[in-house]
């Protein structure tokens, strides 16, 4: 049996070098025409970027548009003229961050006379008293002056400065002790009754004199009768307890012969100084009278300054734009009077076709905290939610000194980067608030300008 093959065609090696030449040609020629409607693709889907900011009172834009970049500046407003031929605009609207609250100093109450007081919050008080300063040393006619030997200055008044709890509603007895008038007159006692608590702090006595008598010119002993210094015994105005202070001998242009109270903490809760006129303070020698004592009530908190609120972020895509005039809104003024809180941050325009509200300022208010450390509450940056875990802007700390609120740095990496490169970074972000002590509040910061970045 024989077997019949069917023979196959195929190209030859001159056809297949022919082709190859043809579609050679085909691609040379063709190279020119690819290229030039890749060229006009690109011209027909420009990309660009332009930011407005306000920076140093006026407002300042800038375009990049392949590669090229050109600033304008402007008083009231940015003007937005979008290229001719861009299209696909997305457009980024931040408001103005809230200004930081203050610092809140503690809430004192000061007494200067006997009364009574309610108690209007349950909480840890400092409670300061203070006793009468006692009378100087030589309250009398210029005689018995002339011829004393030694004139004593007035001891100060004995002092407390006692923390304590206490309950709303608790009736407390006020006793303020006035300084000695006289010569021989000591300074009166002062109390705090409350709660079981009894705080007496007793007033200074007086400087004495001891007196050498004259006996010249047949004057006799009696005619200096009528000056009822002591002619021996303590010249000294002894302090009062607890933690009195004793006067010294001198005359009457001494002012450091009186007994002084000069505890630096003491003085924080009574309003006073290292001055002769400080509550408790005794009187110099030779007719002064001593200084009226003091009771105070102090809470034992201060209040750091809350950080403002961001401003809003807004975002939205348009297919087209036209010119469009664009307002920035300026951050928030910080708080700059004790316990005030910051001012809301300002509203930042796209025209009539994006608005974005400023944030609200921080507020003053106590966080039970204690002097030595007082933190306020954290601002967000504007895409951020309520969760706190990425803040930027912190309320100020009291340690040692309050410190003052400041709002988050331009060039901070770790700053809202809505455009580093134009210098805007942190946009929108709320001020910083401040801290407190006894005695001194730090005032809040601005929050920062918002902006506007729009790209096609």
């Amino acid at each position: 049996m024989h077997r019949k093959f069917k023979q196959k065609r195929a190209f030859s090696l001159a056809e297949a070098l022919i082709t190859l030449t043809i579609v050679a040609i085909i691609t040379a020629v063709s190279i020119p025409v690819i290229s030039k409607k890749k060229t006009k693709v690109n011209e027909a889907n420009i990309h660009g970027t332009w930011t407005c900011a306000y920076i140093g009172g006026r407002h300042v834009s800038k375009m990049t548009v392949q590669g090229t970049t050109t600033t304008k500046t402007e008083t009231s407003y940015c003007t937005f003229l979008p290229p001719s031929n861009a299209s696909n605009f997305v457009v980024k609207v931040i408001g103005g961050g809230g200004g930081g609250a203050a610092g809140t100093m503690p809430e004192k109450k000061m007494f200067t006379y006997t009364t009574s007081y309610r108690i209007p919050e349950t909480a840890e008080y400092i409670v300061a008293v203070v006793g009468g300063g006692g009378a100087g040393g030589g309250v009398g006619s210029s005689p018995c002056q002339l011829y004393s030997e030694t004139t004593q200055g007035g001891g100060s008044g004995g002092w407390y400065l006692e923390t304590v709890t206490l309950k709303e509603g608790s009736y407390c007895t006020i006793v303020v002790g006035n300084g000695g008038t006289s010569s021989g007159a000591s300074g009166g006692t002062s109390k705090f009754k409350c709660e079981g608590f009894n705080f007496e702090a007793t007033g200074g006595t007086a400087g004495r004199a001891k007196v050498k008598w004259h006996h010249d010119g047949g004057a006799s002993h009696s005619d200096y009768d009528y000056c009822d210094w002591e002619s021996n015994g303590n010249h000294n105005g002894a302090g009062g307890t607890p933690n009195g202070v004793s006067g010294r001998n001198g005359n009457y242009t001494c002012t450091s012969c009186a007994g002084r109270i000069t505890n630096s903490r003491l003085l924080k809760f009574i309003n006073g100084s290292t001055s002769i006129y400080s509550p408790g303070n005794g009187a110099k020698p030779v007719s002064f009278s001593g200084q009226k004592g003091k009771v105070s009530i102090t809470r034992n908190d201060v209040g750091a300054g809350g950080a403002g609120d961001p401003g809003a972020a807004v975002v939205k895509a348009f297919p087209k734009l036209n010119r469009v005039e664009v307002t920035i809104g300026t951050g928030g003024r910080g708080a700059t009077t004790n316990g005030d809180s910051g001012r809301k941050g300002n509203t930042t325009y796209f025209g009539n076709l994006i608005t974005a509200i400023g944030g609200n300022g921080g507020e003053a208010k106590y966080y039970s905290v204690k002097e030595s450390k007082a933190k306020g509450q954290n601002a967000l940056t504007p895409e951020e939610t309520t969760n706190n875990s990425t803040s930027r802007s912190y309320g100020g700390y009291a340690e040692n000194r309050p410190q003052q609120g400041s709002k988050i740095p331009e060039n901070d990496p770790n700053a809202y980067p809505v455009s580093s490169s134009d210098g805007i970074t942190g946009a929108g972000s709320g001020g910083a608030g401040g801290g407190a002590s006894m005695d001194e509040f730090g005032k809040g910061a601005n929050g920062a300008n918002g902006a506007v970045i729009v790209e096609w």
